[in-house]
């Protein structure tokens, strides 16, 4: 059962044109880990990471819970993610997933010089 809530978090998640604000940065999905967990790689260039400029070490970013079952994520997809401040306790997680993209919304950062 979808509630009122979850449809309009649906809505506006395939409607809307997200751009990255300051503390946000673009990133491509390596790999899901499990327990709302994904390995991501960080965007800094505009090229899409290949074998030679792939990274070894895991960024792993969480998906907030509240949108857990409004968008779907796998390996491959485009997201803004937000990064945590250090800390000690969870030094393995690094921040949190904001945006999950769909393709059209990729070709209008590509078309605006965001990425």
């Amino acid at each position: 059962k979808t509630g009122r809530n979850d449809r309009q978090r649906r809505h506006d998640a395939m409607n809307s044109y997200p751009e990255p604000k300051d503390n946000q940065t673009l990133g491509l999905v390596r790999a899901a880990c499990g327990a709302n967990l994904y390995d991501v790689h960080i965007l800094t260039e505009l090229s899409v990471p290949t074998d030679q400029n792939k990274s070894t070490e895991r960024c792993l970013f969480e998906l907030p819970k509240k949108l857990r079952n409004v968008v779907f994520i796998r390996p491959g997809s485009v997201v803004i993610v937000e990064k945590f401040m250090k800390t000690q306790e969870n030094a393995s997680i690094l921040g949190e997933i904001v945006h999950a993209l769909l393709p059209d919304q990729v070709d209008h950062l590509k078309s605006v010089p965001l990425w």
